[in-house]
């Protein structure tokens, strides 16, 4: 069955169990084929976690990002279709940031990242909490099962003190750089969480202001 509203070229169809915006033929749950903004106070996190590749949920110690560049490493296990990371993290306090962080996938080279594969979603700082929680990168990628990756935080326009993710120091799966080019190994681990692309799929929402042109997705 089928339930359309359209008014002035503008649609919203529930078309069995899937909702489209701006489409009479949804293909998924949610299927907006237009612009979107929405505002609010929002927290991007992951609701199902029956889709986790890998994960370090202790923590308890606020990272400073000292270098441009610090993530660490997972093994894909069985998974080959990568989805997104989250992150547990924080801001300063200061009254303006205009710089963003974003994620990167690396592939692996001898114990240290090797080459960029991916580039995931932008989080602008002033949309962080300045008291922690979750926030999600979408970044899709098809990996290679039972092989090591690496997950790596790169800060944009933005100090070392301007951004703080949780972590722990007792675990030592950790590496820094300021280029890219030489990696600092360091006896510490974020919190994470590594997501797989499932048939169930991900729940997620922004913090903040969120808005797209209509040339990002959110999975």
């Amino acid at each position: 069955s089928r339930v359309s509203i359209g008014v002035g070229g503008e649609v919203l169809s529930v078309t069995t169990g899937n909702v489209g915006i701006g489409t009479t033929s949804p293909a998924y749950k949610l299927d907006v084929r237009s612009n979107l903004n929405s505002e609010g106070s929002q927290i991007a996190y992951v609701v199902s976690n029956d889709n986790v590749i890998a994960s370090q949920t202790s923590g308890g110690t606020w990272e400073q990002l000292d270098y441009t560049l610090e993530g660490f490493k997972f093994n894909s296990g069985s998974y080959t279709n990568l989805a997104g990371v989250a992150l547990y993290i924080k801001r300063s306090t200061k009254a303006s940031l205009t710089g963003w962080v974003r994620v990167r996938l690396y592939s692996d080279n001898a114990g240290v990242p090797g080459s960029v594969l991916a580039y995931g979603t932008t989080l602008y700082a002033n949309r962080i909490s300045t008291t922690g929680s979750w926030y999600y990168f979408g970044l899709r990628y098809g990996l290679t099962a039972n092989t090591d990756y690496w997950i790596i935080v790169e800060r944009n326009g933005l100090e070392a003190d301007d951004i703080f993710l949780d972590s722990v120091t007792t675990i030592s799966n950790h590496v820094s750089s300021a280029d890219g080019n030489s990696w600092i190994s360091e006896a510490k681990s974020l919190k994470y969480y590594v997501y797989a692309y499932s048939s169930r799929g991900l729940y997620a929402y922004s913090f903040g202001s969120f808005s797209a042109d209509g040339g990002q997705a959110i999975y």
